[in-house]
């Protein structure tokens, strides 16, 4: 091993270590708040912060501890900061949902393009593989773009064909999640693999879990070296749900590498499980 590399990875147990005293200490501000001292734990999750300045997991709770205690505003600036906000902006018209993202209508978003490992760490780390998430509306319908870099495509696995199916989770995929309560707790899961083949889930909001389906519409392009994926949801189908300018919905979107690597890269870091809706990001409409 090489001194420059011997260095980094002694930075990075240090790094780590320093994330977890941090943490430890964000547990007390956590009971401060719930005991209605919310000076009081803010005060702490400050001090955490000049332990380990720039943790997005401190960070993300000092953000939404501003936003559940009334100061709305503040915490969506405190976490767009940490590129935790991302905004469905209303498209021109809707997409040609045929997985190429040449359309121009894609030009009018800003795409998402820092995806972190989802790994059992508390100091996050960038993912290895490039990746960008494009999001808009046109009325009710939700569409979602993602284009996953690789550098050869045929070594993707892609073996899900059904709707559905138990195991597309194995495949090479792109996974959505939002939660539209804000209970931080049920949420709504799509996953798409390279074949456009289509799983969705109500995990925990209705009790149907993978049994549950709606109106979902995809489509993938495979190249040498990306993959692509247009999602169209709509919104109706999410137990009759809507949204307007100006609401705020838990979310976050994943991107799983499986033939090339093993790599479950997100948007926004959750820290080895990704079913942890109180870690997602959110998503604001415009």
């Amino acid at each position: 091993m090489q001194p420059t590399t011997q260095t980094d990875s002694l930075r990075k147990k240090i790094r780590e270590w320093l994330e977890v005293i941090a943490d430890n200490q964000s547990v007390d501000a956590h009971r401060r708040y719930l005991a209605a001292d919310v000076a009081g734990a803010e005060q702490l999750l400050l001090s955490a912060l000049e332990l380990v300045p720039g943790s997005k997991n401190i960070g993300q709770k000092l953000g939404r501890m501003y936003f559940d205690s009334g100061d709305q505003q503040r915490g969506l600036a405190y976490l767009e900061e940490l590129g935790m906000v991302s905004r469905a902006r209303p498209l021109s018209r809707p997409p040609d949902i045929d997985g190429d993202l040449d359309d121009p209508v894609w030009q009018e978003v800003e795409p998402l393009s820092e995806f972190y490992q989802c790994i059992f760490l508390l100091a996050s780390r960038p993912a290895e593989c490039r990746a960008e998430a494009y999001i808009g509306y046109v009325g009710q319908t939700l569409y979602f773009a993602v284009k996953g870099y690789e550098s050869d495509t045929a070594g993707l696995v892609a073996e899900a064909t059904d709707r559905d199916s138990d195991g597309i989770y194995r495949d090479d995929c792109v996974e959505i999640y939002f939660y539209i309560n804000r209970d931080a707790q049920s949420f709504y899961q799509f996953i798409i693999n390279s074949l456009g083949t289509i799983a969705d889930d109500d995990d925990g909001t209705g009790g149907e879990g993978r049994s549950w389906s709606t109106q979902v519409e995809a489509a993938t392009t495979v190249a040498d070296t990306f993959w692509s994926v247009e999602v169209a949801i709509a919104v109706g189908g999410l137990k009759g749900a809507s949204f307007a300018p100006g609401d705020i919905w838990g979310f976050n979107i994943a991107r799983v590498r499986i033939g090339n690597a093993s790599e479950f890269a997100q948007w926004v870091p959750t820290y080895g499980y990704s079913h942890r809706p109180d870690r997602f990001g959110y998503l604001l409409f415009e």
